[in-house]
């Protein structure tokens, strides 16, 4: 089993091959880098050229024995920082205090058990390595200390009895300290900041009292009264009871800093009044731009109302008058031909034209008649049951019942409201729900209060709305791809909604049912 190994090189000196291969082959099987000499003279040589992290050396050597040889390694700058093992097979401890007096850190004895020798080899290369680290650690911070830009002082509180921080004193200062305070290090070190500067402020002096008690590092900008100039400063602690500044002389830039302040508040300023005349002029734009697209898009609402009219009367009025046109021609050539009974169907063939006619005629007028010229709105008290059954009577016998219309309303449900227009709501609903649903199917007309509202369902189970055309349901002229050869002018649903907007209220299509219409009305109670 190998102990656990770190990085390094082993220089072996020992006259003896077998010990030798022996060291080296331990050695490498545990990932050290081996050098090996046979003699002291040429192990010193080769150890001033390779450098290497540990000396493993024999004491009995023929031509300069391991003490002679362990001098000449401390002698030598270069090579007097490595650790040296003594190999030896006399352990009087006569040689072994002589070896640690000429500076060797340690002793194996000959025979060498092997986890030992990998122990002590592990052992004093993590000692070599980290006593490395500390001597680069404690160079780098002697270049940092003493090339630094930024002045560097440390510290030590002083508290009075109670522990309160009432000053502090200089320890040690770097070069750019004294550039920038022009305070030299041999006039300050081991006196306090209340002998030097008087004039501290004790805001100071507990703020970095604070630093060096808690562990807590600030940062801050400040100005001194003391040297007249603005520092950017960092405070920490680098043990208990001490803290130590980082700081620059940060004067020239906040001169600028504080012009540039200035130059962009007056050019903000600047920005803002141009900014605002832009906003200004942007916004005369906008509305002119608005107003444009609204005139455009009412014309072109205009335009396409317009087709779609021609459209609609070019069939839905040429229908009828050719109805009548050839009846009358009928009647006129073939009268004689014709019983009582048969020319009083052909007249109220005509007659049903006519008022097909006059309804399409009295719809398109009423939707092309501007919102500012619909008659007043006239309230008046309204028992609601009552008023359905009056209206679904004439629709019963027009259609001579070929449907069943239910009434579901309480008796007592009133409202009051502009009887003319819901009048026409409910009209063109319960006469859109005969018109496109089949003969003996029903039509139900249900209604309630909700709070200050009454609410009228009219639904049906007829052909329906296909769900791709419910988004134009309240549009002009809208006909439905599924009425086939049923009459209408598309306009009645677009009438309801207008006139329920008059009075307040709102119509709203239910999507939810699975067959025919159900139309939902709120009508405001002025009564609340």
């Amino acid at each position: 089993m190998c102990l656990t190994e770190i990085p390094g090189t082993i220089l072996v000196i020992d006259d003896s091959e077998v010990n030798l291969e022996l060291i080296a082959l331990v050695l490498r099987k545990n990932n050290y880098s081996v050098l090996s000499s046979y003699s002291g003279m040429d192990g010193y040589n080769l150890a001033c050229e390779k450098i290497p992290d540990l000396i493993l050396l024999d004491i009995s050597m023929p031509d300069i024995d391991g003490f002679k040889v362990c001098s000449m390694f401390k002698a030598n700058p270069v090579t007097s920082g490595i650790p040296i093992i003594f190999l030896t097979a006399n352990v009087d401890k006569a040689s072994i205090i002589e070896g640690f007096k000429l500076g060797a850190v340690d002793y194996l004895t000959k025979p060498f058990n092997k986890l030992e020798l990998l122990a002590r080899v592990k052992v004093h290369l993590q000692l070599r390595f980290t006593l490395k680290r500390i001597e680069d650690s404690e160079e780098e911070y002697r270049l940092l200390f003493t090339n630094m830009s930024n002045g560097f002082a440390l510290h030590e509180i002083i508290c009075d009895e109670s522990g309160h921080p009432v000053d502090y004193r200089f320890l040690q200062v770097n070069p750019a300290f004294e550039t920038i305070t022009g305070l030299k290090d041999i006039d300050v070190a081991g006196k306090t900041v209340k002998t030097i500067l008087p004039g501290t402020e004790d805001v100071w002096i507990e703020n970095y009292g604070r630093v060096a008690l808690t562990g807590d590092s600030i940062s801050f900008e400040h100005i001194s009264k003391e040297f007249n100039k603005y520092f950017e400063v960092l405070a920490f602690c680098p043990k208990k009871g001490y803290f130590a500044v980082v700081f620059s002389d940060v004067t020239d830039k906040r001169v600028a800093a504080n012009r540039l302040q200035q130059y962009n508040n007056d050019l903000e300023k600047q920005v803002k009044e141009k900014t605002h005349e832009l906003e200004e002029a942007l916004f005369k734009q906008q509305a002119l731009t608005e107003e444009l697209e609204l005139s455009l898009k009412k014309e072109k609402e205009l335009g396409e109302l317009k087709t779609k009219f021609v459209s609609m009367a070019s069939h839905e009025f040429k229908t009828p008058l050719t109805t009548i046109m050839s009846t009358c021609d009928i009647l006129i050539n073939f009268r004689n031909r014709y019983d009582e009974d048969k020319i009083t169907e052909k007249l109220k063939n005509i007659k049903s034209e006519v008022i097909h006619m006059t309804k399409m005629i009295e719809s398109v007028l009423h939707m092309g008649r501007p919102m500012d010229k619909e008659s007043p709105v006239v309230i008046e008290p309204i028992v609601l049951k009552s008023f359905i059954e009056t209206l679904t009577s004439d629709f019963c016998i027009n259609d001579n019942y070929r449907h069943k219309i239910i009434i579901d309303v309480n008796d007592e449900l009133s409202l009051e409201t502009d009887n003319v227009r819901l009048k026409m709501i409910l009209t063109n609903l319960i006469s859109n729900a005969i018109k496109y649903s089949t003969e003996n199917t029903e039509i139900i007309i249900k209604a309630w209060r909700d709070n200050v509202n009454v609410v009228v369902s009219v639904r049906d189970f007829g052909i329906g709305i296909p769900v791709d055309q419910v988004g134009k349901l309240f549009e002009p002229f809208q006909r439905f791809s599924n009425v086939g050869n049923i009459k209408g002018t598309g306009l009645g649903l677009s009438i309801i909604k207008r006139e329920a907007g008059i009075i307040g209220g709102t119509v709203v299509y239910n999507k939810d049912i699975e067959k025919g219409c159900e139309f939902i009305v709120t009508i405001p109670d002025t009564r609340f």
